[in-house]
């Protein structure tokens, strides 16, 4: 786009919707847009209307603007609500038949709509995996120029579609763009009477291409533009080994840092200053905490050995000792990182059973039975994703009635776990089940309601930071995932966290059993389990902080 605004300074460009584009793109680009917030993604219908309307707009004046780009985003968020196969989706899809139908019905014949999309959706509504469904997206090229001829069907990568759009664009193919043109489509657009465009256009990408390529023999070969393609993507995609080698060194030595549980407030401050310094004389963040990790590492071990240890000698304090590098191992498989939930899961599951046994404790025996049960809650990963799992139960039309029971008792069972006196959280348990089963104008205005008494509450000391962001929790989840709430709840009140990496080792299983669940939720989820055991030890604040910094940065 920056190409185009710089060749052609007085045509205008307009765009409506999600609002990464205005941050990606200096204002001076658009002539006129609206960015529309994307954050909420249980907003199925507003921000599309808002779209619809904008467009509606710009039809009636389509002599002034040239460039038209619209960025829909109800269909993505109906998908990581709620999943691919429902009725919203074909709600959704017929609304945008009908956008498509107005906007070719004001097309000229000279001009092309395309319609396609970022990323494609897992059936879960999920994306961001390396099945078909997500890697593979759909593009429509339209115009009434091609109504005389027959459509095609044809793979390419998505890289083409940037080639190809310079190529409709005027513009020069961006030096470093590895896509070829779609030639297919630029013989039905461009017309036989401008068939020496097209072969210029040709004649540029291969141009192009080949300059990449300038430490490459390729004289035989300049006519096949695919194997130029493919023989400079390969170039790109060489790993520099140094870095890759210092990347694995960083995650090992913060495992190792993990692994040593011991008292560094100061001298952790030692590393972090020596990281800082390493930056400005380096202007390397890879290799500025490389020898942050390493002296903090260093002082960490010394420290470990210069003073006693309180730690009993149990197999689950192996087990806690002994798991991040288990998990740093893990890592090394491509299979274990699309699945790394199974391995949370296992370690957390193996830690209940050997502490069952160990404490001969009928508590941890339950707790093992729920963190069994609420692992087929959500399915994520890749391998199983198509598998249906408890919540896909619940959500079914029919089992409604089921749903509502389950939503019941888990908030029955959520007054139960607070402080006495219970009757004065009463209030909450009637706003949530209002906000989630009434549909009158009433029931959007219930959220404001439970926010204020949350904070009276918490003002007043009557509600606990944990228990505050609990409730706050409880009502943004969507209904099937009430119960996971309300576990995690038991997990905190008869676990004894009295250990850093037990924490950690929760809050990852907590994380992918939240999964699905709404984006501000999955963050809430995050400061909940690592804020929630700060009184009962010093992990964030203090003598954890620059481990703590490290692990994060690196995962």
């Amino acid at each position: 786009m920056f190409q185009y605004k710089q060749r052609y300074p007085r045509r205008k460009i307009v765009f409506y919707g999600d609002d990464t584009w205005i941050k990606l793109f200096p204002h001076s680009i658009f002539d006129r847009h609206q960015g529309l917030q994307s954050f909420f993604v249980t907003d199925f219908k507003e921000i599309d209307f808002n779209v619809t309307m904008s467009i509606n707009e710009e039809l009636k004046r389509m002599s002034d603007w040239h460039l038209l780009i619209v960025h829909y985003l109800g269909l993505d968020h109906i998908g990581h609500a709620i999943g691919a196969f429902n009725s919203l989706v074909e709600e959704k899809l017929s609304e945008m038949d009908e956008v498509i139908e107005g906007i070719y019905s004001k097309m000229s014949s000279n001009d092309l709509l395309i319609v396609t999309g970022d990323h494609g959706m897992a059936d879960k509504g999920g994306h961001g995996g390396s099945s078909y469904v997500e890697t593979h997206v759909p593009a429509v090229f339209v115009s009434k120029q091609f109504e005389r001829s027959q459509s095609f069907e044809r793979e390419y990568l998505q890289i083409d579609l940037t080639a190809t759009l310079s190529g409709l664009l005027g513009i020069p193919i961006p030096f470093n763009n590895l896509g070829i043109l779609i030639e297919d489509l630029l013989k039905e657009f461009y017309h036989s009477n401008r068939s020496h465009l097209l072969k210029c256009l040709i004649d540029d990408n291969r141009r192009q291409l080949f300059n990449l390529l300038s430490s490459q023999k390729l004289s035989n070969s300049f006519d096949d533009i695919e194997f130029i393609r493919d023989q400079a993507t390969k170039l790109a995609n060489q790993q520099d080994l140094s870095m890759l080698v210092s990347s694995i060194v960083i995650f090992s030595l913060s495992t190792i840092i993990l692994y040593f549980q011991f008292q560094i407030e100061r001298e952790s401050m030692f590393s972090i200053c020596l990281s800082i310094l390493i930056y400005f004389l380096s202007k390397q963040i890879l290799l500025s905490l490389s020898f942050g990790v390493i002296s903090c590492c260093l002082i960490t071990i010394f420290k470990r050995k210069s003073s006693p240890s309180n730690e009993t000698s149990t197999q689950v304090n192996f087990l806690l000792k002994v798991y991040p590098t288990f998990h740093l191992l893990s890592l090394f498989s491509s299979s274990f990182i699309e699945e790394e939930h199974q391995t949370w899961y296992f370690l957390f599951s193996t830690y209940l059973f050997i502490s069952t046994i160990e404490q001969k404790s009928m508590n941890n025996f339950i707790l093992l039975i729920l963190s069994r049960l609420i692992r087929n809650w959500n399915q994520t990963g890749n391998k199983w994703l198509h598998l249906t799992d408890i919540a896909d139960f619940f959500n079914e039309n029919q089992n409604e009635i089921y749903l509502f029971s389950l939503h019941l008792i888990s908030t029955v069972i959520l007054i139960c776990l607070l402080n006495k006196p219970r009757r004065r959280y009463l209030i909450f348990a009637l706003i949530v089940l209002f906000y989630r089963w009434n549909s009158s104008w009433l029931a959007s205005l219930s959220p404001l309601v439970y926010y204020l008494l949350l904070i009276v509450f918490s003002w007043k000391k009557a509600l606990s930071i944990e228990e505050s962001l609990f409730l706050l929790l409880y009502l943004i989840i969507r209904p099937h995932n009430c119960l996971l709430i309300v576990v995690y709840m038991i997990f905190n009140r008869y676990l004894q966290i009295d250990n850093a990496r037990l924490a950690f080792l929760l809050s990852q299983c907590a994380f992918f059993h939240l999964v699905r669940i709404e984006v501000f939720s999955l963050i809430l989820n995050k400061i909940l389990f690592f804020f929630l055991f700060k009184g009962k030890f010093k992990f964030i604040c203090n003598n954890r902080c620059f481990c703590r910094i490290c692990w994060n940065s690196i995962l």
